[in-house]
């Protein structure tokens, strides 16, 4: 009786001694991938090739130095968070959506593929809008939730209480 015992507990010390192994060897990368795929959001969403300035968040607020920001937040979809990011312009007038796109959620696969796709046509048809016009889009008929929490979402980006405090940092 005692030797399946000894075995086992041998066993899942010996799990455990590869799982701690493996994730101190791959922290640094995974880390590292994450940053790179941050960085190709905000790039995507703002139009910009090359190096990205340097990142000078203020709470939830990025401006740039060329009358944009990006603003990052999370709201809650039908399956969970949805973390997004959305890129404003700052043009005279109302500040209009450049773009949006969740950095990750727990929505329904299948049913809220769109939140994946940086070209889907529904969140490209965002582009453009200032928070009065966001009201007036439709949501997705089975994504009626989580359509719902995205235009929720990026209409707050634009209400941004500090979205015309530009504070340009080179």
């Amino acid at each position: 009786m005692i030797k399946p015992v000894v075995f086992f507990v041998l066993l899942v010390v010996l799990c455990a001694l590869v799982l701690a192994l493996t994730h101190s060897t791959t922290r640094g990368r995974i880390e590292q991938n994450r940053a790179r795929q941050f960085e190709d959001s905000v790039s995507a969403l703002i139009g910009q090739q090359g190096p990205l300035p340097a990142m000078r968040w203020r709470d939830d607020l990025w401006h740039l130095c060329n009358g944009k920001a990006v603003i990052r937040g999370q709201t809650g979809g039908y399956g969970g968070d949805i973390h997004w990011l959305a890129a404003v312009d700052l043009q005279p007038g109302a500040p209009r959506l450049q773009g949006f796109q969740a950095t990750a959620h727990q929505e329904t696969p299948g049913i809220a593929d769109f939140l994946s796709r940086r070209d889907d046509p529904w969140l490209q048809q965002l582009r453009g809008r200032t928070g009065q016009d966001i009201r007036q889009v439709a949501t997705l008929t089975g994504a009626t939730i989580t359509s719902r929490a995205v235009l929720a979402a990026a209409s707050d980006a634009l209400a941004h209480p500090d979205l015309q405090q530009v504070q340009c940092e080179i």
